[in-house]
């Protein structure tokens, strides 16, 4: 996980320990629209995947994380 000073954030694994190569790249910024926030977003980005057999990634998903909803104690 790499974290940029821009509020850039970007995570690179693997679903197999024995593979030394990615299987996957998620990038993440806070940097977002005024509709996206207005959605409940903090964050948002894509999700690529490896192909083994082209050497190369594709972008797969779209990805978001929403604020967190404060809740009321009810202690």
């Amino acid at each position: 996980m790499v974290e940029s000073d821009r509020g850039n954030l970007s995570i690179v694994g693997s679903f197999k320990k024995s593979v030394p190569d990615p299987d996957f790249k998620l990038w993440l910024t806070s940097s977002i629209s005024i509709s996206d926030r207005n959605m409940g977003y903090c964050m948002t980005g894509s999700l690529d995947r490896g192909s083994k057999s082209a050497h190369s990634y594709q972008t797969t998903h779209f990805a978001v994380i929403r604020q967190q909803q404060h809740q009321p104690n009810r202690y």
